[in-house]
């Protein structure tokens, strides 16, 4: 089942930017969205980018952050979601 859909089962809602939106567009995304949690995937190592995170240190309040998928290593820059289950449960938890 797709993050999103599993959400929106709650009544949560989800915006899902595609894997290469720029750190700087997701910091603007997150600003006009206002989002509460924000999850980065990467599906390959050379994908995971801990610099992704500075984009958005003047977001108040903070969201929360994590990290998902097979690219990111043991040294991940937050929290690290191991599964769907996991993903929602940590975005309920926080909004």
């Amino acid at each position: 089942m797709h993050c999103a859909r599993a959400l929106a089962e709650q009544g949560i809602g989800a915006e899902l930017l595609t894997a290469r939106t720029p750190p700087s567009a997701l910091g603007q995304a997150a600003r006009r969205m206002h989002a509460a949690v924000i999850i980065l995937w990467a599906q390959l190592p050379e994908n995971a980018d801990p610099g992704a995170f500075d984009a958005l240190p003047g977001l108040r309040p903070k969201p929360a952050l994590a990290v998902a998928g097979p690219g990111w290593g043991d040294d991940a820059p937050a929290v690290r979601l191991t599964g769907l289950p996991d993903a929602v449960n940590f975005v309920r938890s926080h909004v």
